[in-house]
């Protein structure tokens, strides 16, 4: 199936499109998601720090998922993480 994946704050300072189309099985998790973009990134967007998956949060549009948690949904986001003051 086809997961769209959009893009924030920091993720977009390297990405040359937004959102995201990654092709995964029925069966995904959350964490296969992210070893998807994991994939994709080292492939298109130049000098992408790894970590930055890795402390993102991938969610739908109603909740943050846990790596385990399957996809039931084609529309998804990952959420780097933020601070303010």
């Amino acid at each position: 199936m086809t997961i769209t994946v959009k893009l924030f704050g920091a993720f977009r300072q390297y990405a040359t499109e937004n959102p995201v189309q990654l092709e995964l099985d029925t069966t995904a998790t959350a964490g296969q998601v992210r070893e998807a973009l994991r994939a994709y990134t080292h492939a298109n967007w130049t000098n992408f720090p790894d970590k930055l998956i890795d402390a993102s949060a991938i969610s739908t549009s109603a909740e943050v998922l846990r790596d385990g948690d399957t996809i039931n949904e084609t529309e998804l986001a990952i959420l780097p993480p933020v601070s303010g003051g």
